[in-house]
């Protein structure tokens, strides 16, 4: 499958976040993907990690957010 920049920046407008947000929700599932009692549940079992992560992504199913650093807390 192919995902164009497009859809992934509907859900977030910088090409830095959507790759932040996504490599880490790549490296969630591939940690999980380690355990010895994971069953694969994607569509195409071959199918990259980073690819199931940029699905979820525009599927909406990647929660984020962002945390606010000391100095801006303070103002």
């Amino acid at each position: 499958m192919k995902v164009s920049i497009e859809e992934l920046l509907k859900r977030e407008k910088s090409k830095y976040k959507v790759c932040c947000i996504i490599a880490l929700d790549a490296e969630r599932l591939n940690n999980i993907k380690k355990d010895p009692t994971y069953i694969n549940e994607s569509e195409t079992p071959e199918e990259k990690i980073i690819i199931q992560s940029m699905k979820r992504f525009i599927e909406g199913k990647v929660i984020y957010g962002y945390m606010e650093d000391e100095e801006s807390a303070k103002k």
